[in-house]
C-alpha cells in the first residue's frame, strides 16, 4: 500500500540543521511523525547512479557515507545502520518490466545527502526500512516509466510504504558560501516555476522556461531527467509545500508532500489523468 510521496532537501548541511536550519529541521521531524508506523520508504538519491539501468540496493542491514569533505566542521556523528527491503526490490523489479525500464541491484553507501534529512525524520528510536534507488544516463521519458514503476511497487506492497525523493532543487555547488543565502536570479526563476509545477501538478509552464535558467540553475540535471521521474510519481497529483528556504546562495531547499490516491487506482490510471 501507498501511503506517500514527499520532496525533501539533499544537502550535506542537514546535518546540522537545527543550529542552520530550524524551520527544515521541524518540518521534517513534523513529517517523519506521519510515517512512524509504515512498513518502509523507497529512497529516491539522485547520487545513486548507474550508466545503463536504474540501481536499486536491496541489500539488509544499509550503511551510511561518512566520507562526505566538511562532515569534520559538525563534530563526530555516529554511524547508523538502517534496515533494508529485499522483498520491495524483487516488487520492483517486476513493475519495472511492466513499465519497460531496466534495473539493476546494486549496492550503496546512503549519501549524507540522504541519511542526515532521513535522520531528522526518523530518529535512532523509530527503526525505518529502506530501499534506495537511483538514476541512470537513460532519458526524461525512461525516467518518467520509472517514477510510474516506483508508485506500482508502492501500491502492490503488503505493507505501507512511502517514497521519498532526496534532492535540492537548484543545486549550484560551485556557488556554495556561508556569507550568501539569496539565491542567484536564475536559480529563484528555477524554483518558483518547480514549485508552482508540485503544487498544481501543471508542469508546462516549467517545460517551457529557458534552457539557460535550467542549466544555470541545476547543471547537473540539465536535461530533466530528474524532474521528469517526480513527474511520473507525482502523475494526477497536487503538492503540499510545507517548508521552503533558499540558502547558501547555492540550494533551494523544499519540504513537499504528496496524498497518494486512493487504494486500488493504478499508476498506469494516474498516467492517463497526466
Amino acid at each position: 500500500m501507498w501511503t506517500g510521496l514527499d520532496i525533501i532537501p539533499g544537502s550535506p548541511d542537514l546535518v546540522a540543521a537545527n543550529e542552520r536550519h530550524p524551520d527544515l529541521a521541524a518540518a521534517l521531524r513534523e513529517l517523519g511523525q506521519r510515517y512512524e508506523e509504515i512498513g518502509g520508504v523507497i529512497l529516491v538519491t539522485p547520487e545513486f547512479y548507474d550508466p545503463g539501468a536504474f540501481p536499486v540496493d536491496g541489500s539488509d542491514p544499509l550503511y551510511e557515507d561518512h566520507s562526505h569533505p566538511g562532515l569534520e566542521n559538525v563534530g563526530e556523528v555516529p554511524a547508523r545502520h538502517w534496515d533494508g527491503l529485499p522483498f520491495l526490490a524483487d516488487t520492483l523489479q517486476r513493475t519495472a518490466r511492466q513499465f519497460g525500464v531496466p534495473v539493476a541491484l546494486r549496492e550503496t553507501l546512503l549519501p549524507v545527502s540522504a541519511w542526515a534529512p532521513l535522520r531528522l525524520m526518523f530518529p535512532t528510536w523509530v527503526p525505518m526500512p529502506l530501499l534506495p534507488v537511483g538514476m541512470t544516463d537513460l532519458g526524461p521519458q525512461n525516467h518518467y516509466r520509472f517514477g510510474l514503476a516506483l508508485r506500482q511497487a508502492a501500491i502492490e506492497a503488503p505493507k505501507p510504504i512511502a517514497i521519498l525523493v532526496a534532492t535540492n532543487l537548484t543545486q549550484r555547488q560551485d556557488m556554495y558560501s556561508l556569507d550568501r543565502q539569496r539565491l542567484p536570479r536564475e536559480g529563484r526563476q528555477f524554483d518558483e516555476t518547480l514549485l508552482h509545477a508540485f503544487e498544481t501538478g501543471n508542469w508546462e509552464e516549467f517545460e517551457q522556461l529557458d534552457p539557460v535558467v535550467r542549466r544555470k540553475a541545476r547543471p547537473d540535471q540539465p536535461d530533466g531527467r530528474l524532474w521528469a521521474l517526480i513527474r511520473g510519481l507525482s502523475a494526477g497529483l497536487k503538492g503540499d509545500v510545507l517548508s521552503y528556504k533558499e540558502t547558501a546562495g547555492a540550494w533551494g531547499m523544499a519540504v513537499v508532500h504528496y496524498e497518494p490516491p486512493r487504494q486500488g487506482s493504478s499508476a498506469e490510471d494516474a498516467s492517463v489523468a497526466a
